[in-house]
């Protein structure tokens, strides 16, 4: 009797221990911390932007953590990172997804460089037990109906929407009724005409043609010789990455910039630096966020939120910060806002609370979540003028980054599709 009760017990303290260890050793409120992770391309292609994206994913970490941590049952619990490459490969961050969630615990993860590692990563956690939020551009069946995982947001929006707020833009406030579109001839052109073309084929008397661009590094005279023959009144230019200068530069040496007006669909800090200012200053783009509101006069709040951002980070780097730096940053915290309005980690939760709670604001402006997982903007992109060298002289930036002026902007009516257009 006295073995069989020693058993007993003993089995007991076995139960006890495996839950005990179950719940501090994984993300289960209670634990000292809680793991999030952290995904971008921190080598290969996408290595430019992901190591821009890493610098934002830490700086709100140690914002979080210096304000005490999260909120959840009334204990302060501080965010513990686990910062992974994705080596710019969908293949690779399936691994790294799971090697977060099924061994380190992990239930949200941050992350997303490249288009189609984003996709992969919100397909797999329709299987998969997590929290994903996406902070790149991403294709727009991420949003769909059909395609979004449950417990997957994008915080950035979509590739075709740099195409659909080109088209209005371009159609009602240039008033170009004839536009020649000069895009890539890869996955992001192709989504950038998608979205370009569902809204320029709803403005009347607006014609255009598109001329498909090869490979970054060719010698574009011929395909420049298309455009000319074209005779647009305005160029859509939708380049990323290191093509993009070239394609700007050889267009200014055949004197493209000086027949027709040219419209950059996604302007950056590393695209502005790598084009000369003699260049840039024909150059009328686009760009999801700019470091420099100083002449923008309509938002103080929204100005004041965009030098403290930048000041801070300047603080801790040599240069401004770029798009991707911000869009990590909130990234984070607004995953972090949602742990504490759902007093969980459990991934549902955490969607259902910012659903719930959708309005925030920071340096990007006024924002809100939508049914879709998409977050919209009352500043979605700002349009902004290319400056030359002589009126580059701002006391805050070094000349090759006070390399625009602020012109417009538009919001979500003109750069995102309805709803129902997502099967919602």
């Amino acid at each position: 009797m006295q073995k069989i009760f020693r058993k007993g017990k003993s089995l007991w303290f076995i139960i006890l221990t495996v839950l005990v260890s179950g719940l501090f050793g994984s993300n289960a409120i209670g634990s000292d911390t809680i793991r999030l992770g952290i995904v971008y391309s921190l080598s290969g292609t996408g290595a430019a932007m992901g190591e821009q994206q890493l610098e934002g994913a830490k700086m709100a970490i140690n914002d979080i953590n210096d304000a005490g941590g999260v909120t959840i049952d009334g204990k302060q619990i501080r965010i513990d990172p686990l910062y992974r490459d994705d080596a710019s490969q969908s293949e690779t961050a399936l691994k790294r997804l799971d090697e977060l969630v099924n061994s380190r615990k992990v239930t949200a993860i941050v992350g997303g460089t490249l288009a189609e590692v984003s996709m992969a990563l919100n397909d797999a956690s329709k299987q998969t037990p997590v929290f994903f939020m996406a902070t790149n551009l991403v294709p727009e069946r991420f949003y769909t109906r059909s395609a979004k995982s449950p417990t997957a947001l994008g915080i950035m929006g979509a590739e075709e929407w740099l195409g659909r707020g080109a088209a209005a833009y371009i159609a009602d406030k240039m008033k170009a009724k004839k536009i020649t579109n000069f895009l890539p001839d890869n996955a992001d052109g192709k989504s950038v005409l998608n979205g370009f073309e569902a809204v320029i084929k709803t403005k009347e008397k607006v014609k255009y043609t598109t001329i498909w661009q090869p490979a970054p590094g060719m010698d574009l005279t011929s395909y420049f010789e298309k455009v000319r023959k074209s005779k647009p009144k305005v160029l859509f230019v939708s380049n990323q990455g290191s093509g993009a200068a070239d394609v700007l530069k050889q267009g200014h040496e055949k004197k493209i910039t000086k027949k027709m007006k040219v419209y950059h669909g996604f302007m950056s800090n590393s695209l502005a630096t790598a084009v000369p200012a003699d260049v840039l200053r024909y150059i009328t783009g686009q760009t999801f966020w700019y470091h420099d509101l100083s002449e923008f006069e309509d938002d103080e709040e929204l100005v004041k939120a965009v030098d403290a951002f930048v000041e801070k980070y300047m603080g801790m780097h040599d240069s401004p910060p770029g798009a991707y730096t911000v869009m990590a940053y909130y990234g984070v915290k607004e995953t972090v806002r949602a742990m504490q309005l759902a007093n969980s980690t459990e991934p549902e939760k955490l969607v259902a609370a910012l659903m719930g709670s959708p309005k925030w604001s920071g340096a990007k402006g006024p924002a809100q979540w939508r049914k879709d997982g998409s977050c919209l903007y009352q500043y979605g992109q700002w349009v902004i003028q290319g400056k030359p060298e002589k009126k580059r002289k701002s006391e805050r930036f070094t000349p090759q980054y006070d390399y625009a002026k602020i012109i417009d902007f538009y919001g979500a009516d003109v750069y995102a599709p309805p709803l129902n257009a997502l099967g919602y």
